[in-house]
């Protein structure tokens, strides 16, 4: 009996020590940089050329005492030209400030660059978008535009003062399209639509997810996974009919580390 017993305390505690070993080892880890493969900067043109010359093709983030990014290091950099005195590419010379005033997320976009495209501010409720205002600078500021989210199911409309903009359909957590009618001017009627296909999603977890001020991965914020494949379909519009009238996009290949997190991301892990 007394040997039972003993056997059972030695037991105890190998399990015990098994399970503090487990929870030991279990990596603490941030996000240093991004890739940024499939971004998507869909309020503002990106000249290709522009950023070949400077620009490593990722961005990195710094981290305020209490873990938030509080900068990200490279970004939109202003590139007139004499066709294009609106051009924009990606550069590592500029950087993006990040400020949290309790729900709203702040954000200097090419903080440290003499012209800024726009700065934005984001409103969320427990990781939920709830809004977020626009407002460009360059080459005038205008007035700030408001977006507003309304969730009913897989679907989220956006909509700007009470108009739906957008519509955005998920699956299985994942953004699988995006719906955007088109208005004519100046009678405001419908004149057709672009729609956004994000397909061949992985199983890896999108570190991206929620962070939806980081310029460039608004569309992969609303993601738990990795798109590999992007399709862009413009409509027209005629006799309440839509018509194909051209399609583009996008595919790339992803390769995984030991803890299935996708080549996308470099991580610091403790």
């Amino acid at each position: 009996m007394k040997k039972n017993i003993l056997f059972l305390i030695i037991t105890l505690i190998s399990l015990a020590c098994s399970n503090d070993s487990e929870n030991n080892n279990e990596k603490e880890c941030s996000l240093v940089s991004a890739k940024i493969t499939g971004f998507y900067y869909d309020d503002i043109t990106i000249s290709n050329d522009a950023s070949n010359s400077n620009f490593s093709g990722k961005i990195s983030f710094e981290y305020d005492i209490q873990n938030r990014i509080n900068k990200v290091k490279g970004g939109l950099l202003h590139v007139p030209d004499g066709n294009n005195l609106n051009k924009w590419g990606l550069s590592n010379d500029v950087e993006d400030v990040v400020t949290y005033d309790n729900n709203t997320i702040k954000v200097d976009y090419s903080a440290n660059s003499e012209s800024k495209p726009y700065k934005k501010e984001f409103t969320l409720n427990n990781g939920i978008l709830i809004s977020r205002k626009v407002t460009k600078i360059y080459p005038l500021q205008l007035d700030p535009v408001i977006y507003t989210y309304e969730y009913n199911g897989d679907e989220i409309k956006e909509k700007i003062n009470g108009k739906v903009y957008r519509t955005f359909t998920l699956s299985a957590d994942n953004l699988v399209k995006i719906e955007q009618i088109k208005y004519g001017f100046p009678n405001n009627e419908i004149v057709g639509k672009r729609e956004y296909l994000f397909l061949n999603y992985d199983s890896s977890q999108n570190l991206l997810k929620g962070k939806f001020y980081i310029n460039g991965a608004f569309f992969k914020a609303f993601s738990k996974n990795n798109y590999k494949q992007l399709k862009i379909r413009e409509y027209s519009f005629k006799d309440n009919t839509y018509t194909l009238e051209d399609e583009s996009g996008t595919s790339f290949e992803l390769t995984y580390d030991a803890d299935n997190i996708a080549s996308l991301f470099e991580r610091d892990c403790k």
